[in-house]
């Protein structure tokens, strides 16, 4: 339906709500392609890389070691994993969730590799790789940017036509609804 015809009140509606879903389904697509897991490869990648940061951060007590009167049990456990809760008003004072993997990472930085990879499902259904998002989304946006502006549009043309002003959709942007951005 071209602009410069009128409709029947019937068509814009039809039109209206066609409009709408495609709006959906495109702001589905965008949720979508934003929330996806990573490809299996990009998850692997991530795997190694947080395994060789935690390795990193591991410090092991080895001046027990080095000491002629120190000798490597209780304080001085080169592998000792000690914590305390960051709130020193708390009632668990000295008591915390110990954090045990950079000591594991830096001891057994293939075998945490491989548990970690090996427990990614094998399953699921994986989004674009983080490098093709922005293109995708930019592209899914600029569509919904264009249909927006149909909609409103359409609303337009059933109030000037036929009197009828439909309801917006609740989530419809009011720069849309006033013109203020362009359709482009």
């Amino acid at each position: 339906m071209s602009k410069n015809e009128t409709g029947t009140l019937s068509d814009l509606l039809g039109a209206l709500d066609k409009v709408r879903a495609e709006i959906a389904e495109t702001e589905e697509e965008i949720d979508l392609v934003e929330h996806a897991f990573l490809p299996r490869e990009e998850a692997e990648a991530n795997i190694r890389e947080w395994v060789q940061s935690q390795a990193s951060r591991a410090v092991p007590n080895v001046f027990a070691f080095m000491s002629p009167s120190a000798r490597p049990v209780g304080r001085n456990n080169p592998l000792r994993a000690t914590g305390r809760t960051e709130n020193p008003y708390s009632a668990d004072v000295g008591i915390t969730d110990i954090d045990l993997a950079p000591m594991l990472c830096a001891i057994a930085p293939k075998a945490v590799t491989a548990w970690l990879e090996a427990q990614l499902p094998e399953d699921t259904e994986a989004g674009p790789p983080t490098r093709e998002r922005p293109g995708i989304l930019a592209k899914l946006r600029q569509r919904l940017r264009e249909l927006e502006h149909s909609e409103e549009a359409l609303c337009d043309r059933l109030y000037s036509d036929h009197g009828h002003e439909p309801a917006r959709r609740p989530e419809a942007r009011v720069e849309v609804i006033l013109g203020l951005e362009d359709p482009a």
